[in-house]
């Protein structure tokens, strides 16, 4: 559901930016860049807020040390490392920041489903809530 709601989202942006950018300003320059920049935002926006989604859920199941290890390697190993290879030998502009920081935003999602898939032990969450389901139970008097 939020994979389709992002994909609406993104699409929206590359096919009306113009609408996009006159939220924020009137000024055609601005409103021209914005449109220059549509596929990269669109793509920003729908890694950003498909890695805040599964943060969600790793964050629900208590999880936290994964969430950092996978925040580490998505800003440190991929964000960062990225915008500044880009900036420097490919587009030093907005653009070059906004695909390095969809590149960072996607491999921190990629950390966060490999984690909910492969490292995250589904049962031992299972039994943990049912744990702590148990042990808030009002005593009957």
């Amino acid at each position: 559901m939020v994979t389709l709601g992002l994909l609406f989202l993104s699409t929206f942006i590359c096919l009306r930016p113009s609408d996009l950018a006159s939220v924020f300003a009137k000024d055609p320059a601005f409103i021209q860049r914005v449109t220059e920049a549509s596929l990269p935002i669109a793509a920003l926006v729908f890694t950003m807020n498909l890695t805040v989604a599964l943060m969600a859920l790793v964050s629900s199941l208590g999880k936290t040390k994964h969430l950092l290890v996978s925040g580490l390697i998505g800003s440190w190993v991929g964000q960062v490392p990225v915008c500044f290879l880009f900036s420097t030998f490919w587009r030093n502009d907005i653009i070059g920041l906004f695909w390095g920081m969809a590149v960072g935003y996607a491999l921190h999602a990629a950390c966060l489903a490999v984690c909910l898939t492969l490292i995250i032990d589904w049962q031992q969450c299972a039994e943990e809530a049912q744990a702590r389901n148990k042990s808030e139970e009002p005593e009957e008097t």
